[in-house]
């Protein structure tokens, strides 16, 4: 169902979207970045902490162990706020994506990849960036993970689903445990 809203509560702006591409385009992102050549790059640290001082990451909490505070991640698009952007020769895999969103000024867009672990376990509050500006979760595969929203609101994730949030607002990223890996890919744009 387009543009239900998944455990509504009245003061949270968000929007969930399923279905969101063509199940073709679907297919062809999981492929790509499952691929053995993707180029993942390891995250050594998921949930950050006011005094380590990260670009495009405030602040966040995290009750993970911190053997399993670790992902991976590739840098589709990033702009540091100075003028310099890095923009991965991977870009044209989320094509579909970032057309049905009709990105203007993309700011970040990031593929993370949180590996199996025995139990779901939160990364721990954060937000993207310090000001308002779109937010969209890409879900590339169905998992028992899920988003966590700041009012508890958890937004399961499910292949080819998007999430629609303003990402300056505070959110969590969490592990799966009843398959391999939960990827999602994070839009930050205007």
């Amino acid at each position: 169902m387009p543009g239900y809203r998944e455990e509504i509560k009245m003061n949270i702006k968000f929007n969930v979207e399923d279905n969101f591409l063509d199940p073709l385009d679907a297919e062809n992102i999981l492929r790509e970045v499952t691929r053995e050549n993707f180029p993942w790059a390891l995250a050594t640290n998921i949930a950050y902490d006011d005094s380590v001082p990260e670009t495009n990451v405030l602040r966040a909490s995290s009750k993970i162990d911190s053997n399993k505070n670790y992902g991976f991640i590739h840098h589709f698009y990033n702009s540091d706020g100075n003028g310099n952007v890095y923009i991965s020769n991977f870009l044209p895999i989320i094509q579909p994506v970032i057309n049905r969103l009709n990105i203007k000024t993309p700011v970040r867009i990031k593929v993370n990849l949180y590996p199996n672990t025995d139990t779901v376990m939160e990364h721990g509050l954060h937000y993207d960036q310090h000001y308002p500006l779109q937010g969209a979760v890409y879900y590339v595969n169905s998992n028992n993970g899920y988003t966590l929203l700041k009012d508890g609101t958890r937004v399961a994730s499910v292949a080819n689903r998007m999430l629609f949030h303003d990402s300056s607002k505070e959110h969590s990223s969490t592990t799966c445990s009843n398959q391999k890996y939960r990827i999602t890919i994070n839009f930050n744009y205007f």
